[in-house]
């Protein structure tokens, strides 16, 4: 596995291929933002809950039904990353892009990829309370599920396909995620930057989010399906 041309191809594609990416991921977070903010109101797209002042005090608020979006906005979400995934695989094999047929397939394939991605989540997250480093030992053997299911079209078996897939270079998958981390992380703190600069422009903070969401949704699917190649072709 070599991480340095994951991140150039992954770039590379990015780049050649931006409108194609920023575009079918903008279009997904705009849909589930302006769902949330005809629901609960524009705070609760922004913060993530509805915000009530008090004594200059922000504080948010939270009910059953907006617990009940938050699972729905994941399985759409979900469907987004699937898109995204598959967008990627196309575009690296040569192959002419076809949005629609990727929203059928991630409508076939939603409720594996919904359930088996939260209970990878849920591993990989116990791993990562217990010692951190079981954590990042698990995340390294369930990194490729998304493009697994997708892809291959493996449904409920993919989490063992993941196990085979991963077999003797899961600390490299890992790894290979480091970096991709920092990326975030600096994304997070420009945005942060922006934001103060912004002001209490709900408005405008809105639009920051909505576009470093999609940015970061469409890299990480990308870098993910370099991954996910990569360990396909050293089967052959």
């Amino acid at each position: 596995m070599n991480v340095t041309a994951a991140y150039s191809n992954s770039f590379t594609l990015f780049r050649e291929n931006f409108l194609l990416f920023f575009t079918l991921a903008f279009a997904g977070i705009v849909a589930v933002t302006v769902i949330e903010s005809l629901l609960f109101g524009i705070e609760y797209a922004v913060y993530g809950a509805p915000v009530t002042v008090e004594n200059d005090v922000a504080i948010p608020g939270l009910n059953a039904g907006m617990l009940l979006w938050g699972l729905m906005s994941q399985v759409l979400l979900s469907a987004l990353s699937a898109v995204l995934h598959l967008a990627a695989w196309d575009v690296m094999r040569g192959a002419h892009p076809q949005p629609n047929a990727y929203l059928n397939r991630s409508a076939q394939m939603i409720l594996p990829l919904f359930f088996l991605s939260i209970v990878v989540g849920i591993i990989v997250g116990f791993g990562v309370i217990l010692l951190i480093i079981p954590g990042i030992y698990l995340f390294g053997m369930f990194a490729v599920l998304v493009p697994i299911i997708v892809i291959e079209g493996r449904g409920w078996e993919a989490m063992m396909r993941c196990v085979e897939l991963s077999r003797g270079r899961r600390w490299h998958i890992a790894g290979s995620f480091v970096g991709l981390l920092v990326l975030l992380i600096a994304i997070v703190i420009v945005s942060a930057a922006i934001m103060g600069a912004i002001g209490d422009s709900i408005g405008a903070v809105l639009i920051v989010n909505t576009v470093i969401s999609s940015l970061i949704f469409a890299f990480f699917a990308i870098f993910t399906t370099e991954i996910y190649g990569q360990l396909v072709n050293s089967e052959s």
